[in-house]
């Protein structure tokens, strides 16, 4: 980014937001910590290069409510495509605080680094856990340095570095080498200028055959002092790097200069402001002055287009470039072009952008390689935010789909800001192996995702309130429906629980968005009621404020209703009262219809078995042993431990077998055979009024009349996304929760 022009506008914002924050341990910043502020001032010591800065201190929040200190987010920020983890960042530094963005991955742990930019130089964070960013070191900038343009992570052999581009004076620009083997304490190795160079603005790290860094490729950007060229710097001895090659275009002016470069393979790409971009071979720049470049001079250089940054598919035959000074609505901030054959490249298409992105300027350019001919452009499109395309280049020509978002700013204006790049790494997110996604973003910091939408990975609890009765009502009827509404930002509610007795007991309602609940009121008296939500991934709201209410309607004794009793004593270690099947497995555990396990535990997510389930709902219809006929099934002989149970079900007609005889007794009941066999237990007829009511649920769907009349009669719901899931397994807790409001509805 061309940030000295912005440099006036920030300078007032810098004098306010820089400053020290004083700790002396390493700590976790959770995301979205509250700020708060400054505790000390900024030295400069006598290491100019070794200033670790102490990390803040200060109390932290979870990600429950979507809020920052740095203001200006969307307080549910909109989504596609990932699945939000989420946001972490130093307290009190907003504003131009954070920059480039690189991870890596050492004896085991996953980190990503930062550049502060315009305020550290900078940020690691240990993001082992993708929930809760770690962040272990922000170093102030050396002594005359003003702000880090760009940082790269590398290795050789079993040593971690990263490299920076430093804006200053002095012994404060140039090309900076920090070792990173332990993150919390980085620790200066080398600095580099030329002597026609010391602000370069962009860094990139190539690496050999062996994945060990070989050279730095250092673009000036037209910096003050330093000109319009790239650099090339031999990385092999650290402690005495040495310039070994070049490239100016012979035309460079304030308007062409190198902006940044992309090394991929044995290909340099040099992204030429308004010079468009120039292929060169690796090692014959590395080692030479101004060569001859592997494509025509002006081959891919669009008219009007200020060439930022660029990016080729992996299989080499298709580079985007990026422009990011576009925020017309009509304009492609990003262009592909076909390299398949250098000497006569071509354009393709374009990049307008999806949504608000159209009115955006787009940033820095990474690309995820998921199957042959099959990428994954991400871009760090500024105040529009993360944006990913997947990209095919399987045919005649790259076909193009926007299907990533994740947009924290409000703004749709246009401008510098936000999003600055996108970086990627495997990752394990609630024991499941998959890929996180990184934004560094100028102010809200690191922004954590993990590639797919995934509703299991929701760390953000839903919300609910009680709309009717309001507090201090007077309720003269014996019945009541109270009524409410709910929400989840991510993964859906699942349920609505409520409590007449100030949260001694819960009952679960009819409904999620729009929910009711019949209540049935034993006795005139005060009450007070509170309701609570759990959305899909298991988070449980903590319940809300009591709506007090009298009633004088007469109803029972006229006597102060008194909290209902536990009917027995339930101590499973991994169901809590916060639960939302916890009423069920307490009301079914007490009935004799479940049990747990002989660690004390009832496993609630576990998946349950076909003939598990037979059990349970012939114990919890109370259901005499039937097993009239029997066997009837090849695998389910008399001496199965479960056969008495799955021939009463059988014999009352809510189970059968398989074509070839068989009932298959420990494969996992899905959640459209539950549906189906809790209907015909109850005997409800089939009821789809409405329907249908989910997406992946249609009309000829064998188990369409079962989910309906179920969703009906209020004991299932959907996910967010409009879709049921009918092929996913039923775990124990939701098989509770179903069956335990299909046994006690009136």
């Amino acid at each position: 980014m061309r940030s000295w022009r912005l440099l006036l506008v920030v300078v007032a914002l810098m004098l306010f937001s820089m400053g020290a924050f004083a700790s002396s341990n390493a700590q976790a910043v959770a995301p979205l910590a509250l700020d708060v502020g400054s505790s000390g001032t900024v030295g400069v010591g006598p290491d100019a290069y070794n200033l670790q800065q102490p990390l803040p201190s200060g109390p932290s929040i979870g990600p429950d409510h979507l809020i920052h200190p740095c203001g200006g987010m969307f307080p549910e920020p909109p989504f596609q495509g990932l699945s939000p983890l989420a946001i972490a960042y130093v307290p009190g530094m907003c504003s131009f605080g954070y920059g480039d963005i690189g991870v890596w991955q050492a004896d085991g742990h996953n980190y990503v680094v930062l550049s502060g930019f315009d305020l550290r130089l900078f940020h690691i964070w240990n993001v082992d856990d993708p929930y809760n960013p770690q962040l272990t070191s922000s170093l102030n900038f050396p002594s005359g340095g003003s702000a880090s343009t760009s940082i790269f992570p590398f290795k050789q052999g079993s040593n971690h570095y990263v490299s920076v581009t430093m804006r200053g004076s002095g012994t404060g620009c140039g090309f900076f080498v920090y070792n990173v083997n332990n993150p919390a304490s980085p620790q200066f190795v080398a600095r580099k200028q030329g002597t026609d160079w010391c602000t370069p603005h962009e860094n990139f790290v190539s690496a050999d055959a062996n994945g060990d860094a070989d050279y730095a490729w250092v673009a000036m950007s037209g910096e003050g002092g330093s000109g319009y060229k790239v650099v090339v710097l031999d990385l092999h001895d650290l402690s005495n790097m040495t310039e070994t090659g070049r490239y100016q275009r012979p035309d460079a002016n304030s308007n062409i200069f190198v902006h940044d470069v992309t090394v991929i393979g044995n290909r340099v790409f040099l992204a030429h402001w308004t010079g468009g971009v120039i292929i060169h071979d690796k090692e014959t720049l590395a080692h030479s002055i101004n060569p001859t470049p592997l494509n025509p001079i002006n081959s891919i250089r669009p008219s009007g287009f200020a060439v930022h940054h660029t990016w080729p598919t992996t299989d080499g035959n298709h580079l985007f470039i990026e422009d990011e000074t576009l925020s017309s609505s009509s304009a492609e901030k990003v262009k592909v072009y076909n390299i398949a054959d250098l000497s006569n490249p071509y354009y393709e298409s374009g990049i307008i952008g999806p949504g608000i992105a159209a009115s955006n300027q787009a940033h820095n350019l990474k690309i995820l390689n998921q199957s042959p001919g099959h990428d994954l452009l991400f871009v760090g499109w500024y105040k529009a935010g993360t944006e990913g395309f997947q990209v095919d280049t399987t045919g005649p020509a790259p076909v193009i789909t926007a299907t990533i978002s994740h947009r924290l700013s409000q703004s749709a204006a246009g401008g510098y800001g936000n999003a600055w790049g996108v970086d990627y790494q495997p990752c394990t997110v609630r024991g499941r192996q998959t890929t996180c996604v990184y934004t560094g973003d100028l102010t809200y910091g690191l922004v954590s995702d993990a590639l797919g939408y995934d509703p299991a990975l929701d760390p953000y609890s839903p919300e609910s309130q009680i709309t009717d009765p309001t507090s201090g009502q007077n309720i003269t009827t014996c019945s009541y429906t109270v009524r409410g509404t709910a929400h989840d930002y991510y993964s859906g509610v699942a349920q609505v629980e409520v409590s007449a007795d100030d949260g001694a007991t819960w009952s679960p309602a009819q409904g999620t968005a729009n929910w009711t609940y019949e209540w049935t009121i034993p006795a005139d008296g005060a009450y007070s009621l509170k309701v609570r939500a759990r959305d899909a991934a298991g988070n449980v709201q903590a319940p809300t404020t009591s709506v007090s209410v009298t009633v004088s309607g007469n109803c029972g004794s006229g006597s102060t209703p008194t909290p209902t009793a536990t009917p027995c004593a339930m101590s499973f270690t991994d169901v809590s009262p916060n639960d939302y099947f916890y009423e069920a497995v307490r009301y079914l555990y007490c009935a004799g219809v479940v049990s747990g396990y002989a660690d004390g535990t009832f496993r609630p997510y576990n998946n349950t078995t076909r003939a598990q389930l037979s059990k349970i709902v012939a114990l919890a219809e109370g259901w005499p042993i039937d097993t009239t006929g029997g066997p009837h099934f090849t695998d389910v002989p008399i001496s199965h431990t479960f056969y008495d149970y799955i021939e009463t079900a059988y014999n009352h007609s809510i189970i059968t077998g398989y074509q070839d005889g068989t009932f298959r007794p420990d494969n996992n009941v899905t959640r459209a055979q539950l549906s189906k066999i809790i209907v015909q237990a109850q005997q409800w007829p089939i009821d789809t009024t409405g329907g249908p009511h989910f997406t992946d649920v249609a009309v000829g769907n064998p188990f369409y009349g079962f989910i309906e009349t179920a969703y009906n009669h209020g004991i299932i719901t959907g996910y967010q996304d409009g879709t049921f899931r009918p092929d996913n397994s039923a775990t124990r807790g939701q098989i509770c929760k179903i069956v335990y409001q299909a046994i006690t509805q009136p």
